[in-house]
């Protein structure tokens, strides 16, 4: 009964091979099917094309064109979003700016730091409770660090508070 089927799923224009052998398990394990194995086939072998056939029309492939020439495909139309990119970029050139700028700070500085970043309110006030030192010498130890800046080598620090 197997062959039998496989041949007739062929000359239906089955083509695929996990398509016939799925359509057979079908039939084959049906206990509505006996007796009707041929009709039940064919059956799902419409169903198939069907299925395919809306899967075409609904489906269009981006290396497909869509002019008279052939030139331009679906692809060449889509719009590159890169801002997810220039974020990364931007989080990149702040980690590398805060790396220069603490590079040789004292212990103090670098927990003011740490703290100020990983606070959800990074005002100096904040800062200085939450480490209990006075706002003061936060405000003094971030101004050392500003001074360290350097406008000609990384340019506006606008481009930096970025969040």
């Amino acid at each position: 009964m197997y062959k039998e089927l496989n041949k007739y799923l062929l000359k239906l224009g089955v083509d695929d091979e996990q398509d016939r052998v799925d359509i057979i398990h079908d039939i084959i394990l049906n206990e509505k099917t006996k007796n009707k194995e041929f009709f039940y086939a064919k059956k799902r072998a419409i169903d198939l094309f069907r299925k395919e056939k809306r899967e075409r029309e609904r489906y269009i492939s981006l290396n497909s064109s869509f002019d008279e020439e052939g030139k331009t495909t679906y692809g060449d139309t889509i719009i590159d979003d890169n801002e997810n990119e220039k974020s990364i970029y931007l989080l990149e050139r702040q980690r590398q700016l805060i790396k220069f700028l603490i590079d040789d700070a004292d212990s103090r500085t670098l927990m003011i730091v740490e703290t100020f970043l990983k606070s959800d309110k990074p005002t100096m006030n904040n800062v200085a409770k939450e480490i209990s030192l006075n706002h003061n010498q936060v405000n003094r130890s971030l101004k050392r660090l500003a001074s360290k800046y350097d406008k000609d080598s990384y340019g506006l620090i606008d481009y930096y508070l970025y969040a």
